[in-house]
């Protein structure tokens, strides 16, 4: 009786097995991808999945031509669990899964020179039991954003300083058009080497007309840039003038010359030369072009009377001076996080 019993206990535990057996035969593969595509040079290509624990992953991997640079098969966020270098073609491999999370298949091609490369992905799952046999494999994604705070060196002006050089500031004396050497003269001048804006100024009369303006504003509130820079820098700057020239005033007659010809010419009486005559009793010239090295400006009294020439020259350099400071900027990152719905 007893070892009628015992049968019966043995005989239950064979059905049991060859059951179980049977329903794990009868699981089918289920098929993730099959899919031809291509891969640009220094990117990659990743194809995300599901698997449950138990599951058993079939793939088949290949690049055309060329093999690539990377392949792996890698686990969520980043395990590898297999991969191969220079991967030509991975046939029929199998791995079991076990643990129940996001994997993902990865394709990397690096080198700017190495080229794209046209790839193959064949995979399966085999459900490990009946229960996952509905599991879900795709991969769904939220977006993450998040602020990102940072430091970053930023230049900024301390401060600008505007210096004015004052180049020239002579009175000439011409006599009446009579003798030619007495009523001509030539100023000579030279810019610095750095600069920003220059002045040339021209006048006739009795007396100065910049410090006859000056002395006329004597208890009135001056304008900034005069008060900052002089009347020269005020013109340079681009303050315009306010200058009026005396009524009867005698013009003078005058040129710039660049050269030792140019010279030679203004005082050989040249017709063609004296036809580019300029005629002023009161003007001013401004730039910011770069003049050569030295300058030279022709003066003739055409006037039957003597007359007196004012010539002031500045110039005006702007300097500025940065420093580097810590500036607090963010950045808005978004991730995208991928999860499951099982």
């Amino acid at each position: 009786m007893e070892n009628i019993q015992r049968y019966k206990i043995l005989l239950s535990i064979i059905c049991t097995l060859f059951i179980g057996l049977d329903l794990t035969a009868q699981i089918k593969e289920i098929q993730l991808i099959e899919s031809n595509f291509k891969v640009r040079n220094t990117s990659s290509q990743e194809f995300y999945f599901g698997l449950a624990e138990g599951d058993i992953i079939t793939f088949t991997a290949k690049s055309n031509g060329s093999s690539i640079r990377s392949f792996k098969f890698m686990k969520y966020p980043g395990a590898t669990i297999f991969g191969e270098g220079n991967m030509s073609s991975v046939i029929d491999k199998i791995i079991q899964i076990d643990q129940t999370g996001i994997y993902y298949f990865r394709f990397a091609q690096r080198g700017f020179l190495a080229g794209g490369r046209y790839c193959f992905l064949n995979a399966s799952r085999k459900p490990g039991n009946k229960n996952t046999v509905d599991f879900n494999s795709t991969v769904y994604w939220n977006e993450k954003i998040d602020t990102v705070w940072y430091e970053e060196d930023e230049k900024f002006l301390i401060r600008t300083d505007t210096i004015v050089t004052h180049i020239t500031n002579q009175v000439i004396e011409l006599k009446k058009k009579k003798k030619k050497n007495d009523s001509r003269s030539i100023v000579v001048f030279s810019l610095p080497k750095v600069f920003n804006e220059w002045v040339i100024w021209i006048a006739t009369g009795k007396s100065d007309p910049m410090e006859n303006i000056s002395s006329s504003k004597n208890g009135e509130k001056k304008d900034y840039l005069v008060e900052k820079y002089g009347e020269l820098g005020r013109l340079a700057l681009g303050g315009g003038s306010s200058f009026v020239s005396g009524s009867g005033c005698l013009p003078i007659s005058y040129w710039m010359l660049s050269n030792q010809e140019a010279q030679q010419s203004f005082y050989g009486d040249s017709t063609q030369f004296l036809a580019n005559k300029k005629l002023t009793c009161l003007e001013y010239t401004t730039g910011s072009d770069t003049l050569q090295e030295k300058m030279f400006i022709g003066l003739y009294n055409e006037n039957k009377k003597n007359i007196t020439v004012y010539v002031k020259i500045a110039s005006v350099a702007i300097k500025e001076k940065w420093g580097t400071r810590k500036v607090r900027k963010f950045r808005i990152n978004t991730t995208q996080i991928p999860y499951l719905k099982n």
